[in-house]
């Protein structure tokens, strides 16, 4: 490959490089490292195997996903209208990858289960739904919505037809097909590298939007100002449990309310209303999604909660980890508010409001991980003390450990570092408990009573050094 298309293709690795460093790629791979390990912790190296092909084959997928929305953010309107051989350059940079990806993954999935042709189509046209939602990201919701729909691809009558020509079609000239629909897929990609002009001008600045409010919710900043109307109407909506409870608390001003009412300048997104407005959304949608397990595809309930219950335990456990690890973000981005809550009348200071900011915010923590694993053991686990997903829900007990912390010193708070946090403490975490107790023989509930005692001996040794760390507000002065 020539200079030039080495230079496009890796832009947008020096640009992460520069800007959050190696997290995000360090995160990906210890997620997609995770089934593996836990099919060779639980069944047999020979499927561990067949796993770690299939996750590279994944991870292609997420290259090409990055790669190719560097190509979209370098095809500005300006340079394809005034530098000479800027669109051809990206055309040929994109069909080029795209070839060495799929050839990649039809050799890899082909040496394990045979049909390597097809399966090179398959991934090829993977990557073209890729590049397409990346371009037009409203896609990504009837792509969602199809790949959960699994009664679709067994009942449809359409797609049962359309897929058996395309069956037939390939076992009579299979190698004609791939050439036509791998030349007609090279088109299409290349349509997607436009060539400037006012509609080419709207989708890149609309996309520049929708890019810079991922990254700046991600370090928990404000997006308001980039969700247009719809999205500040959907915020209003979303925000009324928070807009009350500072009513309720302002209309009844008094000292024992003080910090309460002095958290409310955090703003919406770190308050518990609106933690416990997304614990409602999440598990209205999760009761959602098995009502249409059960309608649409003739799913027994019972069965869905066994094969999900690793899932969620893991995902909801996950969430609460999440949230109480968030809240660092919040509170950095929060400082110029915190600055003027100090100098409320009655506001507690030094050592006093470390240990009542921790006391709130912990209790916080703890409530919402005791729901959620109450729901989990009651409902999924159905009371089972033994079931070895207890031990991811166990593993979000100690979580809020980390909010007993100076935050007086905290430097500025990167976007994967609270999730690279969790996966650590609650996937790989709760494997290796997992496999510790069954190389030992010993019950999950002795693990609870273990990480329990730990807990307490940890907080309470925390609890007392929070004596001894500068004022709290505001956030991350001393960093």
């Amino acid at each position: 490959m020539s200079s030039p298309h080495a230079q496009i293709l890796l832009a947008p690795w020096l640009e992460r490089d520069k800007r959050t460093g190696w997290w995000g790629p360090a995160l990906i791979l210890l997620t997609a490292s995770l089934p593996t390990l836990a099919i060779w912790a639980w069944t047999s190296a020979e499927r561990a195997g067949v796993a770690a092909l299939v996750t590279a084959v994944v991870l292609l997928q997420v290259l090409w996903s990055v790669q190719f929305g560097g190509l979209l953010r370098q095809n500005h309107p300006h340079a394809a209208r005034l530098v000479p051989g800027h669109q051809r350059r990206l055309r040929e940079a994109a069909v080029g990858l795209w070839l060495l990806l799929t050839a990649g993954s039809a050799l890899m999935l082909g040496s394990m289960f045979g049909h390597t042709l097809a399966w090179g189509l398959g991934a090829a046209g993977l990557m073209l739904l890729i590049a397409l939602a990346s371009r037009a990201p409203l896609l990504w919701w009837p792509l969602a919505l199809l790949s959960g729909w699994p009664g679709f691809w067994t009942r449809n009558e359409l797609w049962l037809a359309l897929r058996g020509t395309a069956v037939a079609a390939y076992q009579q000239q299979p190698l004609l097909l791939a050439v036509v629909m791998l030349t007609l897929m090279a088109w299409l990609l290349c349509v997607q590298m436009q060539g400037g002009g006012s509609g080419h001008q709207k989708v890149y600045d609309r996309n520049a939007r929708s890019r810079q409010a991922m990254l700046e919710g991600a370090t928990g900043r404000s997006t308001l100002r980039y969700q247009g109307h719809i999205g500040l109407a959907l915020a209003r909506g979303f925000g009324w449990p928070f807009r009350a409870w500072m009513r309720h608390l302002l209309a009844r001003p008094d000292t024992r309310n003080l910090l309460a009412r002095a958290e409310l300048g955090l703003g919406a997104r770190s308050h518990w209303t609106a933690l416990a407005l997304a614990g409602v959304i999440v598990l209205s949608g999760t009761v959602l999604v098995f009502v249409l397990l059960v309608s649409l595809n003739g799913l027994r309930l019972q069965d869905i909660l066994v094969h999900a219950k690793y899932g969620l335990s893991i995902g909801l456990t996950c969430a609460t980890v999440g949230s109480a690890m968030g809240l660092s973000s919040a509170l950095y981005f929060s400082r110029r508010e915190q600055a003027l809550m100090m100098l409320l009348p009655g506001m507690p200071r030094g050592a006093e409001l470390n240990r009542q900011l921790v006391r709130r915010r912990l209790g916080l923590a703890f409530t919402s991980w005791l729901l959620v694993s109450a729901l989990v053991f009651t409902v999924v686990l159905q009371g089972d003390v033994n079931d070895p997903a207890l031990a991811f829900l166990l593993m979000g007990m100690p979580a809020g450990l980390l909010l007993m912390r100076n935050w007086a010193a905290m430097g500025p708070p990167g976007a994967q570092q609270p999730m690279l946090l969790t996966l650590l403490l609650v996937p790989l975490g709760g494997l290796v408990c997992h496999e510790a107790l069954r190389w030992l023989g010993l019950p999950s509930w002795l693990l609870a009573a273990s990480m329990l005692a730990l807990t307490l001996l940890i907080g309470a040794w925390l609890w007392r050094r929070l004596a001894s760390y500068p004022q709290a507000f505001p956030v991350g002065r001393l960093g």
